[in-house]
């Protein structure tokens, strides 16, 4: 066994689009993606719309990764999720999983909007959580992020927020991927 910190093992991944994105099996994942400019142009998600994507995420929750904490804000998301192994050794991929539920929600708020076209940023943003101090942060960020924008007096009672321990929304284990 080497004592090489950066030695983290074969089950790393590295990709790139304008932002790296580093995949590591059994990590937990501090994720962002946000609207496209032209979505943004014909409105921000309204709490309807904000269930969609609330879903569309909830949706592969004990199947392809486990959610811990997320918001769903009137321009952007915040997720803090671990995925799921695949088969040994091999985990579910975070681009494979928010192509999924940016795919489905982006159908359906197109659907209710009457438009077509990109809803959502092709790029994101994600984060390896290194430790429990890191952990801790994103949490607390995704928490208060309603409150800091003024959207909620308690962040808990927020429309867009979901974390561990509360309830599945109503029909989330019988929408089609």
């Amino acid at each position: 066994m080497h004592n090489d910190p950066w030695d983290i093992g074969e089950d790393l991944t590295i990709s790139r689009r304008n932002l790296p994105h580093w995949q590591v099996g059994a990590s937990t994942y501090f994720i962002d993606f946000r609207l496209h400019s032209d979505a943004s142009r014909t409105g921000m998600l309204s709490p309807q719309e904000r269930a969609i994507v609330k879903e569309a995420i909830l949706f592969w929750h004990a199947r392809k990764w486990t959610v811990h904490i997320l918001t769903v804000m009137p321009d952007h998301v915040h997720i803090l999720a671990t995925p799921l192994q695949r088969r040994p050794g091999k985990w579910f991929p975070v681009p494979e999983i928010l192509h999924s539920v940016k795919r489905r929600s982006s159908r359906e708020i197109n659907k209710a909007r009457g438009r077509e076209g990109t809803l959502w940023q092709s790029e994101r943003w994600d984060r390896v959580v290194r430790n429990e101090r890191e952990y801790d942060g994103a949490a607390l960020y995704i928490l208060g992020n309603a409150l800091k924008a003024g959207l909620a007096k308690d962040p808990w009672e927020y429309d867009g927020f979901w974390c561990e321990g509360q309830d599945l929304p109503a029909g989330v284990g019988d929408c089609p991927p």
